[in-house]
């Protein structure tokens, strides 16, 4: 049922809030470790035995950047946004907010178009339509939707939702949308 249907219907609408975002922040961070070093390719010449069989005590093929010398550009700026620019702000990046399209930038946010030239990695916020999915860029990594699903994000969605059942037992609505 959507929104719309419920709200004619005068069906009250929950929902779980906030319960993923240090989850999300911490896979996106992860997964921009993995492009800025390249340890999954890394990973993988080790498995073939490629450092073994070297003839130097190090494999360094691929530039191995520092995260401190790089520009983060956050699409979205909701609570996950926000989670990932706090992260990424302390492993010493600097944070590229982009204003929302057809919007002016405010004070603290670029226009979407400077973000997206100044960023060295882009990390996105907001519904990114199949495009991207079939596209071939070697350096971009999608990932199926399950940087929520951390044990405690998991346990703190089954919280959050015990509790909005409680409080609807006693008339009340918690995170309440209609």
């Amino acid at each position: 049922m959507d929104l719309d249907a419920a709200r004619e219907k005068g069906i009250v609408v929950c929902n779980v809030r906030d319960n993923a975002s240090r989850s999300v922040a911490q896979h996106v961070m992860t997964m921009i470790m993995n492009l800025v070093t390249h340890q999954p390719a890394y990973a993988e010449q080790v498995r073939a035995g490629t450092w073994s069989r070297g003839d130097h005590f190090s494999l360094h093929k691929q530039t191995i950047r520092e995260l401190s010398d790089l520009q983060l550009g956050i699409v979205g700026y909701g609570v996950l946004g926000k989670a990932v620019a706090s992260l990424a702000k302390a492993m010493g990046m600097n944070v590229l907010v982009a204003e929302q399209r057809g919007r002016n930038p405010r004070p603290d946010r670029l226009g979407f178009e400077k973000v997206l030239a100044a960023a060295d990695v882009i990390s996105l916020h907001c519904p990114v339509d199949h495009p991207l999915l079939q596209a071939d860029i070697p350096n971009l990594i999608v990932t199926p939707h399950n940087a929520w699903a951390s044990k405690n994000a998991r346990q703190a969605c089954i919280d959050q939702l015990s509790r909005a059942i409680s409080v609807f037992n006693r008339g009340q609505y918690l995170n309440r949308v209609i």
